[in-house]
């Protein structure tokens, strides 16, 4: 009896998986994992919002904080469109292609009064928020601007471009235009490369970043970190500052460091028009803009696998910096002293959104968005996020802050096809 059993449930099998049975797959799988009932949404866990309202199919929030009230620049599947986030009203939308590339760039945006500038490699536009309107686009051959960095000041607006030398060796080279008409834009000057040595991957040197500011003096100032390699693996970094009313550079070649790396400076921030920070591998660098010099290097603290955290990217005003680390970990010092405030680990983010005007960053996640007073490192607020029928909404890195009417912060965050407003209960 009991070989007879055997032979039936083998004879079963092999039914299953014969070529009689065409849907034996599914008929098996059925019998060994049971179908179970999704586990419906909690909405009792959410953080209550102040509304929401439903966005076009790939629409998402741009990094173009709101300039009046609650209004707020959306990318979407065909341009850009304005929308109202505290009225839930779509106010004005434009199609264009080149605009949809340049606003996608959270790091290439400038903006001055009212009008707001943007830049991909193929293309550059200016949008007028107040009128809601597209000022004028503009075509560039393709990767000819390589999005390595992107500044402004006032009606200035400043990108990095590949120049092919008349040796057939390329370099970096700095474009400059104004925001109110496309017509002047071209090339503007050039870091001063040693031309010695040159590899494939950046040809005679490269722009790592740039900053415009005004200085103390009230004269109007860029400043440039560019690389230039040693060999194929290794560069050296310098510095230069460029007085744009004069047309003329103060310094065009400090070295930040006489030690060769196999990376130039990541970021970099200009602060009260007289000090720069920037974060180079390992180390935090303190410059003096005007001196040309170095006040202080330090190295940035020790992680979890026996070496020294890398700076990926850094925010910085008069008092505070703060720096994402590679270990996914926030680190935030105070600018006097230079000394650590802070640091929070696992940041488990999708990205980091800094309002330096509210004393708050943000670290939006698939779940929410934990909002932290940047002045002390305390988290003040969780938002959960809502259900979306029976599963939780999948919130984008797409963010958006401001100060309401009544004087609170307010955040927006955005699933795939609904945004959310929240105000930031400190």
């Amino acid at each position: 009896m009991i070989m007879q059993k055997h032979i039936l449930g083998i004879a079963f099998i092999s039914l299953l998986f014969s070529s009689c049975c065409a849907d034996s797959e599914d008929i098996l799988l059925n019998i060994a994992i049971p179908e179970v009932a999704p586990t419906p949404c909690d909405g009792a866990t959410a953080t209550p919002y102040q509304n929401s309202f439903t966005l076009e199919q790939g629409t998402y929030l741009s990094q173009v904080h709101p300039s009046k009230g609650s209004i707020a620049l959306c990318i979407t599947p065909n341009g850009i469109s304005w929308y109202d986030f505290q009225d839930q009203v779509l106010l004005a939308e434009v199609n264009s292609s080149i605009a949809f590339k340049a606003f996608s760039y959270p790091e290439h945006i400038h903006a001055n009064a009212n009008l707001v500038c943007a830049a991909s490699a193929t293309g550059i536009a200016v949008v007028d928020m107040e009128a809601k309107n597209l000022v004028w686009e503009r075509n560039v051959p393709d990767c000819s601007l390589n999005g390595s960095d992107f500044t402004g000041l006032g009606n200035r607006f400043f990108a990095v471009g590949k120049v092919m030398g008349a040796d057939n060796i390329h370099h970096e080279a700095i474009f400059s235009g104004t925001m109110e008409t496309g017509n002047d834009f071209g090339r503007f000057i050039d870091p001063k490369y040693s031309r010695q040595v040159s590899n494939g991957w950046m040809g005679y040197g490269r722009v790592n970043e740039m900053k415009a500011f005004k200085g103390n003096d009230n004269e109007a100032y860029l400043l440039v970190s560019f690389s230039e390699p040693v060999d194929n693996n290794k560069v050296l970094n310098y510095t230069g500052l460029y007085n744009l009313d004069r047309q003329s550079w103060v310094y065009e070649r400090e070295p930040l460091s006489n030690t060769p790396r196999q990376t130039g400076v990541l970021c970099m921030e200009v602060s009260s028009g007289t000090t720069a920070r920037m974060a180079l591998g390992d180390s935090l660098f303190v410059w003096d803009v005007m001196a040309g010099a170095s006040t202080m290097a330090f190295q940035l603290p020790m992680g979890n696998y026996g070496q020294h955290i890398k700076g990926l990217n850094l925010w910085s005003n008069d008092q505070f910096t703060l720096v994402q680390g590679s270990e996914n970990e926030i680190l935030a010092f105070e600018n006097q002293t230079n000394r650590l405030l802070y640091r929070i680990p696992t940041v488990n983010a999708n990205s980091v959104s800094v309002c330096f005007d509210q004393d708050l960053f943000l670290l939006p996640s698939s779940t929410g968005c934990r909002v932290f007073k940047l002045s002390t490192g305390l988290e003040i607020m969780t938002i959960q996020a809502p259900c979306e029928g029976n599963l939780k909404a999948q919130f984008s890195e797409s963010v958006a802050c401001w100060t309401g009417t009544n004087g609170k912060p307010q955040i927006a965050l955005q699933s795939k096809t609904m945004s959310y407003l929240y105000e930031v209960v400190k």
